[in-house]
């Protein structure tokens, strides 16, 4: 299994951030998508021989 920033993914993170702002868990809502770095995941990839930064540009 190789770690991965899908839309799938960042859907799902999505759907629990707001969750969590509408219970107030969280202080104020902030876009997720300018939050999540994919580079540190895109350095471990490459750094493993793995590649696969197709998904993680997806999410940028």
């Amino acid at each position: 299994m190789t770690p991965a920033l899908t839309p799938e993914l960042l859907e799902a993170a999505g759907i629990m951030k707001d969750f969590l702002v509408e219970r107030r868990y969280l202080p104020k809502d902030f876009d997720l998508a300018a939050w999540i770095n994919p580079e540190p995941l895109q350095e471990a990839l490459r750094r493993e021989g793995l590649g696969g930064s197709q998904e993680i540009q997806a999410a940028q």
